[in-house]
């Protein structure tokens, strides 16, 4: 978890991030990061998915209970336990 806010309070990862939402291009975020990272800058849109833990999903707007989810040029992923 604490890996996924030191993303989020990455200036240059989010700069970056923007770039590539506003562009189109591909970008992506696997467990904590899509409610963290994407979620909290507005980088992703209702039913995306990330790892089912309390207060994560909260952040998510209408979260999906799938493994991986496409939204465009956006990749989520929920990364169960193995």
């Amino acid at each position: 978890m604490p890996g996924a806010a030191h993303l989020r309070d990455s200036p240059t990862l989010i700069s970056i991030l923007k770039k590539q939402n506003a562009s189109g291009k591909l970008y992506a975020a696997i467990c904590a990061s899509p409610a963290i990272v994407l979620a909290g800058n507005g980088l992703v849109g209702e039913g995306a998915t990330c790892y089912p833990a309390p207060g994560l999903l909260e952040k998510m707007s209408s979260p999906v209970d799938d493994d991986v989810v496409v939204q465009g040029n956006v990749v989520t992923g929920a990364l169960r336990d193995i």
